[in-house]
């Protein structure tokens, strides 16, 4: 990590103290919640499917999605990663979503989400990378995100 960032174990250490420092760090980095929901509620199905389905910009957002992977092997990393996306991410967006179920509607869009953000970045399957494919995702994905943050049955 440190010969990546250019700077030494020393430096590293001094700032986070630990692996476990530098990792809690890293997720406190993690849950931008607010990135992803700067679309007008009756079009944020639309686009958030687009912001899972979409190529990757760069090998950061790979980095993030491995990492949480990664961390979730060690029983303490786990119970931080449960308490900070609970905290920064679901409880929030239950709240932003309100009415009926919204716990339950949260859970339900994070883990589509995630489901696809992984089957896209992670197993680079060939429907994410054939724009025709992309456009029939997107199409199918869109309205079955929209029906769960609208609350409909």
């Amino acid at each position: 990590i440190a010969e990546k960032a250019g700077v030494s174990v020393t430096h590293i250490m001094r700032n986070f103290e630990s692996k476990e420092g530098l990792f809690q760090k890293s997720i406190d980095q993690q849950f931008k919640l607010w990135d992803m929901m700067s679309a007008e509620r009756p079009m944020l199905g639309e686009f958030l499917s687009k912001y899972v389905t979409a190529p990757l910009q760069n090998e950061d957002q790979l980095l993030h999605v491995l990492l949480f992977i990664k961390g979730s092997l060690h029983k303490d990393s786990r119970a931080n990663i449960r308490e900070k996306f609970e905290s920064q991410f679901l409880q929030p967006y239950a709240q932003w979503l309100g009415g009926e179920a919204s716990s339950a509607r949260s859970s339900v869009i994070t883990s589509f989400l995630f489901g696809i953000t992984f089957f896209n970045y992670i197993c680079e399957s060939e429907s994410f990378k054939a724009e025709k494919d992309l456009k029939e995702i997107q199409k199918i994905v869109a309205p079955i995100i929209q029906k769960l943050i609208d609350g409909n049955s």
